[in-house]
C-alpha cells in the first residue's frame, strides 16, 4: 500500500512517517512539502495512493534557496487539494 503525506513541517512529517513505518511496515510513504508539490504528486499518483494525509495550512511552493518562505502561506491548502480530487472508483464503495 502506498500513501501520500503532505506536510511542510519537517519535524511533524518525520514523526508521522516514523509512526506509520513502525505500525505498518509494509506501507510506502511519499512526502510532499507544499500545496504545489502535493497536488502534483497526487495527480501523478491518483490511482496509486490508497491514503492521503495532509496538512491544512502550508506554503504554495516548496522551500528553496531562491524561495525561502515557500511563497505565500495558504491557510486552507488542504481543503483546496481535496476540492481538486476526483475519486472515480473506490474499493470500499458498496454495490447498490
Amino acid at each position: 500500500m502506498k500513501i501520500l503525506l503532505i506536510e511542510d513541517d519537517e519535524e511533524k512529517a518525520a514523526i508521522l512517517a516514523e509512526f506509520i513505518k513502525v505500525e505498518f511496515p509494509s506501507i510506502e510513504i511519499d512526502l510532499a512539502r507544499s500545496f504545489g508539490s502535493g497536488l502534483r504528486s497526487l495527480m501523478k499518483g491518483a490511482f496509486v495512493y490508497r491514503l492521503l494525509l495532509l496538512d491544512m495550512s502550508m506554503p504554495i511552493y516548496d522551500v528553496t534557496p531562491t524561495e525561502p518562505g515557500g511563497g505565500k502561506p495558504e491557510s486552507f491548502a488542504g481543503s483546496e487539494i481535496l476540492a481538486q480530487c476526483v475519486f472515480v472508483a473506490s474499493p470500499f464503495r458498496r454495490s447498490s
